[in-house]
């Protein structure tokens, strides 16, 4: 008779993570989208950050599809590149994946709200990086590298 192992909890955790992980689902339909919503955009306060950083970038929407995508009103090439790399809960603008999405694919714990060095040490905060983001997008927080704060 074979003995058999258990897996442990941490196992079943990273292979059920690896399998069918919801929040980085790929969608061919999103590249025909204007604007798509992360798949993990779960609470109104995050919709509602979502709506005031694009009124913050100076673009003007519609919201369809039952809250998770959005129809640029006043779409440019200027305005999407924009979305592009500086917005935090969406995963494609015109098809393409936004510099976020692509950020937290890479990350190391899986957990959307984790990434590059938030893995290394799990301090609780009290905002994670994603909201932190919207909020400087939303207050127009435009400093360059190098330029010193005042």
């Amino acid at each position: 008779m074979e003995i058999k192992r258990l897996k442990t909890k941490g196992e079943t955790m990273i292979e059920r993570a690896e399998s069918q992980f919801w929040a980085y689902e790929i969608d061919e339909n999103d590249a025909q989208k204007d604007l798509v919503l992360l798949d993990n955009v779960q609470f109104i306060y995050e919709l509602s950050l979502a709506e005031l950083e694009l009124k913050a970038l100076g673009i003007d929407f519609e919201v369809t599809n039952g809250l998770r995508e959005f129809r640029i009103l006043n779409k440019s090439d200027e305005r999407k590149e924009l979305i592009k790399r500086k917005g935090s809960y969406y995963k494609t603008v015109d098809g393409q994946f936004t510099d976020y999405f692509q950020i937290i694919q890479k990350n190391q714990t899986r957990s959307v709200n984790q990434y590059l060095t938030h893995w290394i040490y799990p301090y609780k905060g009290k905002f994670h990086p994603q909201m932190i983001r919207a909020l400087l997008n939303i207050i127009g927080l435009r400093i360059q590298l190098g330029q010193k704060y005042k």
